[in-house]
Parts: C-alpha cells; sequence; structure tokens
C-alpha cells in the first residue's frame, strides 16, 4: 500500500486491547520503515485506564500523532458491549481524556467516527448529531465516516469501501446500518455468484463515487476500508490516476564515451554511459527479492497479497473481515436487539424459539428439529440447514439421534461445476473442490472410542480435533 502514496494508513485496535502489540507493531513498521503516517485506531472496550496510558505512550514514542477514538466492537465471542471501567464507556470519554492530559494533549491529533446512515443502536438522527457535536467540542479535530453508497468546522472525511463479494456486502452493510439504494442491489443481483465481477463492479462503484465527491468541491481526501485486502484499492486508485509510482522511465542510448561532448547530440535525460548502465542495471538486481526466497518465511512478498482475494466461508482468513458469515452476522444483529441488560438472550425470546428442553432427549429433538428445518437455528447454529447438508442430512439425523448433536457440516466435492446451483460459487467454467467434515458435541468416552478407531483404521484419511473447556484440547 506505501506504493499508492496514501496521506495515511489506519491500523486498528482489537476489543480490550486484544491486538495491542500487533497494531502497534504495525503502527511502527508503517511509520518508521515505510515513512507513512499512521492514524492508530483506539478504542474504550474492555479497556482499563493502564490500558489506554500505556498504548498512548506507546504511539508517542513511535512517533505516532494520529489518534481515532472509537467505542470499539465487542469482544470476540461476545455478541454484547461491557463497558470496564466507567471513565471510558463511549468514544467521547476517549476523546476528553487525551485532550485533558497534560502529557497526551499536545501530542495527538484526535479523529471520531460518524455513521452517515445512522448507527445501529436505536437512536433518532438529532441524538446522533448532538453526540457528534460533542464529540468535537471535547477535542476532536476530525471526522471519519462509516462506509456509505448514497455534512461542523472540522474536516469530514469520507469512508469507502470497494465492494469484494456479495456476502460481505450484505454483511456490513448491515452491521454498519448503510443504507443501499434499490437500484444498486438491481445491479448486484445478477453479479451475486461472481466475486471477480463483483470486485470489478466495486472498483467501478468506488471510483465513480470519489469523483463526484471531489467534484463537488467539498471533499479533500477519503479513508478507504480495505478489509485487509488491497487490490481493489490500488485498481481505485489506478482508475482514478491517484496510484503515483516511479515515473516511467525511456530506453536510453549507451554512449561508449566519457567525454561530456559526446552527448550534445542528444537530450541528457535519454543517454546514459556503459558505467552508469551497469551500476544501474547492478541496483536493480542488488534490490530485487528472489523467487525462491519470496516464498519462505514471515516477510513473503511474491503474490501474498493475492492469496486472501477469493476464499470464503467459515475457515477463511480471521484477518479477512470480507470472509465472515452474513448469516451468522445477521443472527446477532437480530439477537442483540432481543437481550436484556446483561447482555443474555431475553427468556421469553429463547423460550419461544427453543422451547425449555429438560433432558438428554428434548435436546436431541431440538437439535433434530433443525435438521427437519422445523426451526431455523439452535444456540449453535444461527441459520438454517444448507441445501448443500441435505446430501448427507441421513448421517447428520444418526449422529443428533445417537446423541452427538450435529452443529456444522459440510459433504465432500470433488470438482463441481462452479455454476452447480448448491455447491457453485466463482467465475463460470470453474471447478469447486470441497473437504467433508462434521463438528458435533459428544461425551468424552464417545470421543476417546472415535479416537481410537481414526487412529487404527483412518489410514490417514481422517483427521479429528477435540476440544473441552476445563480439559483443553486433542486432536489427530
Amino acid at each position: 500500500m506505501s506504493e499508492l502514496g496514501p496521506i495515511a494508513v489506519s491500523v486498528t485496535w482489537g476489543a480490550g486491547g486484544s491486538t495491542r502489540e500487533r497494531s502497534l507493531d504495525l503502527a511502527e513498521i508503517a511509520q518508521t520503515e515505510y515513512g507513512i503516517d499512521t492514524l492508530l485506531h483506539l478504542t474504550c472496550t474492555n479497556m482499563e485506564q493502564g490500558l489506554v496510558d500505556g498504548a498512548l505512550r506507546k504511539a508517542k514514542e513511535l512517533g505516532i500523532e494520529n489518534i481515532l477514538a472509537l467505542r470499539g466492537d465487542p469482544p470476540r465471542g461476545e455478541e454484547y458491549w461491557i463497558p470496564t471501567d466507567p471513565r471510558f464507556t463511549h468514544a467521547i470519554d476517549l476523546v476528553k481524556y487525551i485532550k485533558s492530559s497534560p502529557e497526551f494533549s499536545s501530542s495527538f491529533c484526535v479523529g471520531v467516527a460518524a455513521y452517515s446512515d445512522g448507527h445501529d443502536t436505536d437512536v433518532d438522527e438529532d441524538t446522533e448529531l448532538n453526540c457528534l457535536k460533542a464529540k468535537v467540542d471535547a477535542g476532536a479535530e476530525f471526522i471519519i465516516t462509516q462506509l456509505f453508497l448514497r455534512w461542523i468546522t472540522v474536516p469530514v472525511i469520507p469512508g469507502i469501501m470497494p465492494l469484494q463479494s456479495y456476502a460481505s456486502f450484505l454483511r456490513l452493510t448491515k452491521l454498519c446500518g448503510t443504507k443501499v439504494p434499490p437500484e444498486l442491489h438491481l445491479q448486484l443481483e445478477p453479479l451475486r455468484h461472481d466475486d471477480q465481477k463483483m470486485k470489478d463492479f466495486g472498483v467501478t462503484l468506488a471510483a465513480d463515487m470519489i469523483k463526484r465527491l471531489i467534484d463537488d468541491g467539498d471533499v479533500k481526501g477519503v479513508h478507504f476500508c480495505t478489509l485487509n485486502l488491497e487490490r481493489s484499492v490500488r485498481k481505485v486508485l489506478e482508475n482514478l490516476d491517484w496510484a503515483g509510482g516511479s515515473p516511467r522511465t525511456s530506453n536510453k542510448l549507451i554512449i561508449d564515451s566519457a567525454d561530456t561532448n559526446a552527448r550534445e547530440s542528444a537530450p541528457n535525460d535519454l543517454t546514459i554511459r556503459p558505467a552508469d548502465a551497469n551500476q544501474t542495471a547492478t541496483d536493480k538486481l542488488a534490490t530485487k527479492p528472489l523467487p525462491e526466497i519470496q516464498a519462505q518465511g514471515k516477510g513473503e512478498i511474491n503474490n501474498a497479497s493475492t492469496w486472501d482475494e477469493f476464499p470464503n466461508g467459515r475457515f477463511a482468513s480471521e484477518m479477512v473481515w470480507e470472509f465472515r458469515s452474513v448469516d451468522e452476522t445477521q443472527y446477532l444483529a437480530n439477537k442483540e436487539r432481543q437481550l436484556n441488560d446483561k447482555g443474555n438472550l431475553k427468556r421469553t425470546e429463547a423460550i419461544s424459539r427453543w422451547g425449555s428442553p429438560k433432558s438428554v432427549t428434548d435436546l436431541t429433538e431440538l437439535f433434530l428439529s433443525h435438521l427437519h428445518s422445523v426451526i431455523t437455528s439452535t444456540p449453535f447454529s444461527p441459520s438454517p440447514l444448507s441445501p448443500e447438508s441435505l446430501l448427507i442430512l441421513s448421517h447428520l439425523e444418526r449422529l443428533t439421534r445417537r446423541g452427538w448433536w450435529t452443529v456444522f457440516s459440510q459433504p465432500a466435492v470433488d470438482g463441481v461445476d462452479s455454476a452447480d446451483e448448491v455447491f457453485g460459487w466463482g467465475p463460470a467454467n470453474g471447478y469447486v473442490f470441497q473437504k467433508g467434515f462434521v463438528e458435533f458435541f459428544a461425551e468424552k468416552e464417545d470421543v476417546d472410542r472415535l479416537e481410537e478407531k481414526i487412529r487404527s483404521k483412518g489410514d490417514g484419511w481422517v483427521d479429528f480435533f477435540a476440544a473441552n473447556e476445563k480439559v483443553g484440547r486433542v486432536d489427530g
């Protein structure tokens, strides 16, 4: 991304400081090794005063001067937000803390977030604007908007997110409460199963939006939400002629003479002496990584930027938001509206969905009801049974009746056409391959027997992973 000449790069911050070391390391690399100004996100989710001070001191030490003060997402594995320290319950608390601290007030330019289409909490527009104004009054010096698809006395920087896939489009617009024009839905519908066409459309849409924003004259720059995928952003910048990069050099005439008079007949920028040519070639070769070296270690730069371009599903990179399940997100978004003050699903809502199981038999019937599409979810499976699982339904039923309640599964697929209605995805004329798996609950005695069976008769074709909250995990 540094090659594209950004004004700054954002480095996100995990809930409760869960990515503290990684975020600060990345910010340090961007700031010191690549000379790019860094906008460090800082959240107050599960952040105590010591953690906030430590992060700010480290950022100051690294020369980071820009902080984006946020409340933050719920911690991973939680569906609701818990304020740990009553002093840090909203982004405005972080702004006030930084701007009132003699140690930090003059060291950081503090920005805040705005929601162009409204926050997902149920508050009216006037309340949201008052909250935004309060953050500015507390010392915020710029505003970055949430992504939008359709303006105070501080700069407002629009958030632009190039579309990556149909699933991530649904997920993120739902998560952010983004209003989507009906005509955009119509344009995307024919592309929903072809990730490449979605990416191409996303690049064109983002570039057109930026052109309109810039042409209006009120916007001087934009903030790209990359989702840790840089290729689409690069293409957008190329479409806008913002990509920068080194100037293209022309072929030069090699003059076999050190005499400067011999160069007078040709433009200076088109001539070069043999010694200069040799030195230029040596420098280029010395700075070009060898392919066999590129493919090894943590610092590979060969084609690593493309590794996360297309994989989809639960087992793709957790670093890339695009790959998180839209069904799971919608389930959790709906669930949050039905939580009690402690963040648990309201009893009445849980009973209306799943009844009141009182025995192992009742639980077995609950999971069977999900397999038979009588109910659309369980406490462990947020979405209905997928069409592909119908191919292995009889096996899932047998496991469930045995008390091995299934949670997730998929059948093995070997070279199915990418246009297949059930298994197909991606560009036309492709092939889909996937391994079969099943995820289920089981008693420890059953796990021990399965492990013994797999090790003695699996012949290396069957892998397993078992986990217990108290004991730990075992795999093979």
